[in-house]
């Protein structure tokens, strides 16, 4: 089967490629080949590559950056995703989306369920479920996938700054009101790996374990 990956250089993509590799024909593209929001691109692409997976990894994820400028989070966050459901649905290709935790708005003491009602409280957030919405919208049997906090090699994420920090200044200071599941971006490989074989449409906010139970 072969999947293309886009956003293929990020956190994620790095990540799960080499082990996604082992059971898939893996075509990865990053925006130096495909800028999501060119759909020209991405019909020449898709007619190229003629894929049987899309994962979608391309997104704006630096929170504060989305902040400062939030006509270019609302372009590849929300309008990009809009343009590969689009040309999914046209060529027929089931979609897998990344979207984040940070569609919530951190007030439930529990963890969020597929159920919760989403209330995003940053540009990025809003940005992000509005994407989600477009792909419910227009692809509808596609996959969303909710993660939050990865870490791992090949990108900047939290556990780096903060070794950095340390290790530059001699102590890091960080918030303690904010709590989280750190996911190890390696370990998202297996859950997408299922997910491409059953093909089981629907929003999944991924936890390892609470992920294998589910699927």
């Amino acid at each position: 089967m072969k999947l293309l990956i886009t956003g293929s250089h990020g956190l994620v993509g790095t990540n799960i490629i080499p082990v996604l590799s082992s059971h898939f024909d893996i075509v990865p593209l990053d925006i130096e080949e495909w800028d999501i929001i060119d759909r020209n691109a991405g019909e020449h692409i898709l007619q190229s590559h003629k894929p049987q997976v899309l994962i979608n990894l391309a997104a704006m994820t630096d929170v504060d950056g989305c902040e400062d400028r939030q006509e270019m989070a609302q372009k590849i966050n929300s309008d990009g995703p809009a343009t590969v459901a689009e040309l999914c649905k046209t060529f027929n290709i089931p979609l897998i989306h990344f979207s984040t935790d940070y569609v919530f708005d951190g007030e439930k003491t529990l963890p969020y369920t597929e159920e919760d009602i989403p209330h995003p409280m940053s540009i990025y957030g809003a940005t992000k479920l509005s994407g989600e919405r477009h792909i419910q919208e227009i692809h509808p049997l596609s996959i969303i996938i909710r993660a939050q906090w990865i870490y791992g090699h090949g990108g900047d994420n939290f556990i780096s700054k903060v070794t950095r920090i340390a290790r530059e200044t001699g102590a890091a200071t960080v918030v303690d009101d904010q709590w989280g599941a750190p996911t190890y971006a390696k370990d998202l490989a297996e859950p997408i790996r299922r997910l491409v074989e059953k093909g089981k449409p629907g929003i999944y906010n991924i936890a390892k374990q609470r992920f294998l139970q589910l699927v």
